[in-house]
């Protein structure tokens, strides 16, 4: 019996190899790198106060949460920016792709992360008095 293409599923798996040729592994970076995205993106969240405000009253009963894996969100990274990093924090490219690993990774002043999900994850992190955040590394604009 034959099954009839899935559209969706070719997509899916088109974005996740397109995707895994850009990924550079995860690491843990100060929260002062990322930046949001102002202008309309399918799938972005509005900024919402409500959501600020449970998510703040979560993180005082049950923590933060910001090092779990499951709680990663991705960044974009210019190449010069991510080899500076990994040159003047020590890091190498295989420490970021191992799993077991979450190394913290400086940045130049003024190094900008790009990121389109976790705005209110992060800035209420900010506002518990988190500095840092576990991410999903990537390279190139249009990954994440």
């Amino acid at each position: 019996m034959d099954f009839p293409e899935n559209e969706f599923g070719k997509q899916a798996n088109q974005a996740a190899v397109h995707r895994s040729q850009y990924y550079k592994g995860s690491a843990v970076i100060p929260i002062r790198h990322i930046i949001f995205d102002t202008e309309d993106i399918v799938g972005q969240r509005e900024f919402d106060e409500k959501n600020l405000d449970r998510l703040q009253q979560i993180f005082e009963v049950e923590g933060c949460w910001n090092l779990y894996p499951e709680y990663r969100i991705a960044v974009t990274i210019d190449q010069s920016d991510l080899d500076w990093s990994l040159v003047h924090s020590n890091v190498s490219l295989e420490v970021l792709m191992d799993p077991r690993e979450r190394p913290l990774l400086e940045f130049r002043n003024g190094t900008k992360l790009r990121c389109i999900y976790g705005k209110h994850r992060i800035k209420a992190s900010s506002m518990y008095g988190e500095t840092t955040w576990l991410v999903d590394l990537y390279t190139g604009t249009k990954v994440i």
